[in-house]
């Protein structure tokens, strides 16, 4: 049992049958259908197999499990032990965020089993709550800043005297880059606009996506790195380095009076010496606690506020998909919101993409296929064909089937979608005076709508 998955772009062939038995054969049903139905990209479950096989799979094993279903409370006791104690090849314990990875992968596949094969399945209630959820400093991060908070940075920035750190934040701030985006900078990151004289771009490498990009920039981000353009001129001389971001070693027990990058850790320490020299508060005098990339989140949150349009968000920080900015960036106070955009992964994925129908492996679907058809796919609940009494909940709360997990649709369904992506944003338009909670719940359509079609294309594309 093989299958071969591509994770950036290179194929990677994963053997079932390393995995213990008696997990492998399931587990490999469970895989092929992720794939086959392209409800979650191939990266993710390269990653969910080889996490799968290198941790849950031997640790049942070596409890003589037979089973998902004999999981209970103490089998998560003990495997929760297993992962906070755990060490990686390299000595150091397992990261939390990998524990949690882990652990919620096998949730996961235990709900599949629960849908597919009952019997094999545990007491789904036992993965509640996830042991290595997120605390208050796991999240600080991803938290938008304060108005009162903002503005003193801002001043804070213009009055600050090193230019390493008057860079580095003006950057962050008013561009949104990550700190190791920012700690590349070159001496050409400034590009000069040729039909609009004083404005400039700010050209960049992307080190997530590996491109280069260019953006407009601001003129105080301008001011900032031309000081450390001129501050680094006779370092960069004499070492031949490009990147402005580098120093001369004054102490240590080596390396000292040689040139080197600056890491991109550094912007952190920085921050906190910073926040100290310029007592930046929140109202009840105590100091903010900050880490840079909130700045990536407040510039992003601002430009939601001010009602600029989703797409430029995303541009603005690199992203491929809006619906990356809406989920983890755009700081809402709308709780029914967050909690739509945070089910959104669940929702695509539970949205059956096929390249072709005929090739369902279920007798009771084909034989009703035609009557199952609708404007936007397939209905997988044959009552809805054989019973004229019968309309699912689904349906009947939104009037559309996309975002049920009896959906199935294919490629021959994208001119629908294409229109239904239209028709949204020019809603989107039409009710801009009807408040933001209105708006919010057109955009998680749009954004729903947005990632449905990607799919399909991609699907169109390799049949094609």
């Amino acid at each position: 049992m093989r299958l071969i998955l591509k994770k950036q772009n290179s194929n990677h062939t994963c053997d079932f049958t390393a995995i213990k038995k008696p997990f492998g054969e399931r587990y490999y049903e469970y895989i092929k259908e992720k794939k086959d139905t392209q409800k979650k990209a191939e990266s993710t479950l390269f990653s969910e197999f080889r996490l799968f096989s290198e941790h849950t799979a031997p640790f049942m094993a070596s409890r003589g499990m037979h089973s998902l279903a004999e999981i209970d409370i103490q089998f998560i006791r003990e495997f929760t032990s297993y992962l906070a104690t755990k060490h990686t090849a390299k000595g150091e314990l397992l990261a939390k965020s990998s524990a949690r990875y882990i652990f919620s992968i096998l949730k996961t596949y235990a709900v599949w089993l629960s849908g597919k094969y009952p019997q094999e399945a545990p007491n789904i209630s036992l993965f509640e709550p996830n042991p290595f959820s997120r605390g208050a400093n796991d999240t600080i991060k991803t938290k938008a800043l304060e108005d009162g908070v903002l503005e003193q940075f801002k001043k804070a920035i213009r009055k600050e005297d090193n230019v390493y750190h008057k860079a580095c934040f003006s950057v962050a701030l008013y561009q949104g880059l990550r700190s190791e985006d920012i700690m590349e900078l070159k001496t050409d990151c400034l590009i000069e606009d040729a039909d609009n004289k004083g404005k400039y771009d700010l050209y960049y490498y992307n080190k997530k996506s590996s491109e280069w990009m260019r953006k407009r920039t601001s003129s105080a981000v301008v001011k900032a790195l031309k000081m450390l353009i001129d501050e680094t001129k006779e370092l960069r001389k004499e070492s031949g380095e490009e990147r402005i971001f580098i120093h001369k070693i004054k102490n240590g027990r080596s390396k000292i009076g040689e040139i080197e990058r600056f890491s991109y850790q550094v912007p952190n320490f920085w921050l906190k010496s910073f926040i100290k020299k310029h007592k930046i508060a929140r109202e009840n005098g105590t100091l903010v606690k900050v880490h840079l990339h909130q700045f990536r989140t407040t510039l992003l949150t601002n430009m939601d506020a001010e009602g600029i349009d989703i797409e430029i968000g995303a541009h603005q920080a690199d992203h491929k998909h809006s619906s990356t900015t809406q989920r983890y960036y755009i700081n809402s106070t709308d709780k029914t919101y967050n909690e739509q955009m945070d089910k959104l992964d669940e929702i695509v994925e539970n949205i059956g993409i096929v390249d072709d129908v005929k090739n369902i492996d279920d007798l009771k679907f084909q034989d009703t296929i035609s009557a199952l058809r609708l404007d936007n796919g397939y209905c997988h609940d044959t009552r809805m064909a054989t019973d004229d009494e019968y309309v699912c909940e689904h349906y009947k709360s939104r009037g559309n089937c996309y975002g049920c997990s009896k959906m199935i649709t294919t490629p021959e369904f994208l001119p629908y979608f294409y229109d239904l992506f239209q028709e949204k944003k020019q809603e989107l338009k039409e009710k801009s005076q009807y408040g933001e909670h209105v708006l919010r719940k057109i955009r998680f359509e749009l954004t729903l709508i947005k990632e449905l079609i990607e799919k399909l294309e991609a699907m169109q594309k390799d049949v094609a």
